[in-house]
């Protein structure tokens, strides 16, 4: 499982924008199982997808658009660990738009 994070604006400006990218199985796709916020980070846990015959051991990107309200987020800088189903990664915002 590895990661990016890239923070974007959206038309309301309480909300904002965060675009994740998992790199995995193009034949098995992750799926988005949900979303958390605590006081010092954003959890985003994902699920492989599940194909017949098996996943193909290529990295392909597989990216979600996930939308928060801004006063929901903790204080910049921080993290963003996105669980996957036996490992997990942890990207750190450092600003917002």
């Amino acid at each position: 499982l590895a990661s990016r994070v890239v923070p974007y604006a959206t038309d309301d400006a309480d909300d904002v924008g965060l675009g994740v990218t998992v790199y995995g199985s193009s034949s098995c796709p992750p799926r988005l199982r949900g979303v958390g916020i605590d006081s010092s980070q954003v959890i985003v846990n994902v699920s492989h997808g599940l194909a017949f015959g098996g996943c193909t051991a290529d990295a392909a990107p597989h990216p979600f658009g996930i939308v928060v309200r801004r006063d929901e987020l903790p204080s910049v800088p921080f993290d963003v660990v996105i669980r996957g189903d036996e490992r997990e990664d942890r990207v750190s915002v450092q600003n917002l738009p």
